[in-house]
């Protein structure tokens, strides 16, 4: 038996030698090609771009045939641009681009290659958004976005009640007019991920709420310290001011009650988080933090009883 092992290893040692040049050369010569939409968003699993505003297709071509990359646009499956950036010594390339018209994109590019190989071809996906539509593409991804930062839009691609308070949260969050309009200059802040509401405290081991009455909102706050959602409120009015200070909520009470309160949640004597039909933009109430009805269940059944609450300036 050793007498064949022996034998079998002179003979497959050999033929190891040769294939391994032949492994390695094709290794070598595989071409290879990646491309990246900069200065996009993230959109699901696709990128998205602001309509009339530049952003670059930019990659590596690692083919070693040098020449050009093309890049075809294709809009309803059809060719909309055909471009042909130089690819650099590096490999590098890079092409600026700036489309007018909102709509889907397929953006294909394919690199240089020497003759007799397969040019490696990437395909990229990119959503054209016009900032002032109010429903479809645009109105999705903002919503995906504001959710993303731990605001409380709808999901229906339209501009929904929800929708329209979590801009009213955003607004007041980052000391902007107090309205439910929908800038281009908030889009763009909102597509980069900027704005969010910072925490005072950090993470206690179990949820909590901040209450924030110079800014008229509140975040529900993981046990890790994460901003879970933020909405407007109205605080106390004059005469009536929120009381300052951390309390814990010990009082659940569903439904309407004969006060117009909706699915309040009681954290000091009185005072309690609930919907209500009118929550303006400034202080109002009797001392309550007012919130949107809409939310005002799943804020109820969120809240345990003991979790904190602070409310301050």
């Amino acid at each position: 038996m050793r007498a064949f092992r022996l034998l079998l290893a002179a003979i497959v040692a050999p033929l190891a030698l040769m294939v391994a040049p032949l492994a390695g050369a094709s290794a070598a010569t595989s071409p290879a090609l990646e491309a990246t939409a900069a200065g996009s968003y993230s959109f699901g699993k696709d990128r998205a771009v602001l309509k009339g505003r530049a952003w670059k297709l930019q990659g590596v071509a690692r083919t070693g045939a040098g020449g050009k990359v093309i890049v075809r646009v294709y809009r309803d499956k059809r060719a909309a641009l055909t471009r042909r950036p130089r690819v650099g010594a590096d490999g590098r390339f890079q092409l600026s681009l700036r489309i007018k018209r909102a709509g889907e994109l397929t953006v294909v590019v394919v690199a240089p290659v020497a003759k007799g190989q397969t040019a490696p071809r990437v395909r990229l996906k990119v959503s054209v958004l016009d900032p002032g539509a109010r429903s479809g593409a645009a109105m999705r991804f903002l919503q995906q976005h504001l959710a993303a930062m731990g605001y409380w839009p709808g999901r229906s691609g339209g501009y929904d009640l929800r929708t329209r308070w979590a801009i009213m949260a955003y607004r007041k969050v980052n000391r902007m007019a107090r309205n439910f309009s929908v800038s281009r200059a908030i889009f763009a802040r909102v597509a980069r991920g900027a704005g969010r509401f910072v925490p005072r405290y950090g993470a206690t081991g179990r949820n909590r709420v901040e209450a924030q009455i110079s800014r008229q909102v509140y975040s529900l706050i993981d046990a890790n310290g994460r901003v879970y959602r933020t909405v407007p409120t109205s605080t106390g009015k004059p005469g009536f001011r929120s009381d300052i200070g951390r309390f814990r909520f010990y009082l659940k009470q569903p439904g309407v009650n004969s006060l117009g309160m909706v699915n309040s949640t009681y954290y000091n004597g009185g005072e309690a988080l609930h919907g209500y039909p009118d929550v303006p933009t400034y202080p109002a109430s009797h001392g309550c933090l007012r919130t949107p009805t809409t939310y005002s269940r799943q804020i109820m059944n969120w809240i345990r009883f003991g979790d904190r609450i602070d409310v301050y300036r």
